[in-house]
């Protein structure tokens, strides 16, 4: 390398030679070939790095839209679901509108049921009153036929006792007759 001298020529005290000058390019050269190598090896750890980061980004974004999709397929499966349901009962309240009878048919059948009702209580009433008369009727008969009955067993054991009485008398004429001769 070649001596320096600070001077007003910008640090230089003569021309340099060529050996000189081939010799700082050569280094020159070297330097820019480093660094150009450093920059080249740089630029491919940021090239690796940038990939690595577009995959890794790749990855996540893929793996964000499955999620998304399992998401939309299990959020349309339930929204089938529900539909289902609500069809279902949809139905059901359209089976009841259809099935079920308006109230003013219902209070109607119920005042037709009522009126039937007390119409049939008021028959049974007076079949239970026919029956209580013809019950107390038949006591009336019972205890006639039964004074009936017990005058017949009086008159019957009156007739036998005149009738034994009479027997006595004559067994006691006979009695009485035999033994005089």
């Amino acid at each position: 390398m070649t001596t320096r001298r600070a001077d007003d020529n910008g640090g230089r005290t003569h021309e340099p030679s060529l050996r000189e000058v081939t010799a700082e390019m050569d280094g020159l050269k070297e330097l820019m070939e480093e660094r150009d190598r450093r920059y080249e090896d740089r630029f491919n750890a940021q090239q690796k790095a940038v990939e690595a980061a577009l995959a890794a980004a790749e990855k996540q974004t893929l793996a964000a839209f499955n999620s998304g999709e399992k998401a939309i397929a299990k959020q349309e499966a339930a929204q089938t679901s529900y539909n289902e349901r609500t069809n279902e009962f949809r139905g059901q309240l359209s089976d009841q509108a259809r099935l079920f009878m308006p109230r003013s048919e219902a209070e109607a059948g119920i005042k037709q049921v009522s009126s039937e009702l007390d119409r049939l209580r008021e028959d049974a009433r007076r079949e239970n009153e026919g029956i209580k008369k013809e019950i107390a009727s038949l006591r009336e008969t019972r205890s006639a036929v039964e004074a009936g009955s017990t005058k017949s067993k009086d008159n019957l054991a009156m007739v036998i006792s005149i009738i034994s009485t009479i027997i006595s008398f004559f067994a006691a004429g006979l009695i009485i007759t035999r033994g005089t001769p």
